[in-house]
């Protein structure tokens, strides 16, 4: 019973996609849903759809908004949005970002914005912050992998720091590290920096993740500078 009432679903879409004649063009695509796929086989898509779609027909499962990234993950990101487009401050929607992500990620032990100093463009301020240690608030650009990122202009992922002589010491308890530097019309203007306690947190789908979430700070910041 249930899989005849996605068939009639099925096929009622198909129709109205088509005028009501119920012959899809040769060039039609269906997208299928990953949860729509649940207890079918190819065989039983097969037959579902063999008397109503030419055989030239490609199927294929519906491709998510975000590649690489997680339901949580892109939950995050529209979240952000949404908060981007009240307007309300830099600081409001960083401190919102930082404290939403060291909540719901569960390895992001510290989360915080760095911001280059008004006054000397050689100096990295410690913004916006949630975490369980107090951070370095001043670090020079020539240190620490903020340093390296900002120099650079590319992201820094280290999965064990203990390795790397770049890094800056924050907390004894940080295993890995992922800094995302902020552009505004080419000039850096801020980092997003994220420490956590475990190895290797930060893969290719966290650290897409985490350019996302800074690439929102970077596109308020173009409208509304610091």
């Amino acid at each position: 019973m249930q899989h005849n009432s996605k068939k009639e679903r099925m096929t009622q879409t198909l129709v109205e996609r088509d005028g009501g004649r119920g012959i899809p063009p040769s060039n039609f695509r269906v997208s299928i849903p990953r949860n729509l796929l649940s207890g079918f086989n190819l065989v039983r898509i097969e037959f579902l759809f063999s008397s109503i779609v030419p055989t030239n027909i490609r199927f294929s499962e519906a491709a998510p908004r975000e590649a690489g990234m997680s339901d949580e993950h892109q939950e995050l990101v529209r979240e952000f949005e949404t908060v981007a487009k009240t307007g309300l401050s830099a600081t409001v929607l960083m401190e919102r970002m930082a404290r939403r992500l060291h909540e719901k990620m569960t390895r992001y032990n510290w989360v915080g914005f760095y911001l280059v100093d008004p006054a000397d463009g050689g100096i990295l301020l410690v913004g916006p912050y949630a975490g369980s240690f107090t951070p370095n608030a001043r670090i020079p650009l020539d240190r620490g992998l903020c340093g390296a990122a900002a120099v650079s202009r590319q992201t820094v992922v280290v999965d064990d720091v203990s390795k790397d002589p770049r890094y800056l010491s924050g907390s004894s308890m940080v295993v890995s590290e992922i800094v995302v530097p902020i552009s505004v019309k080419n000039v850096l203007a801020a980092e997003l920096d994220i420490e956590s306690y475990f190895p290797s947190t930060f893969t290719k789908p966290e650290q897409d993740f985490v350019e996302a979430c800074a690439r929102i700070v970077g596109a308020y910041l173009v409208k509304f500078p610091l």
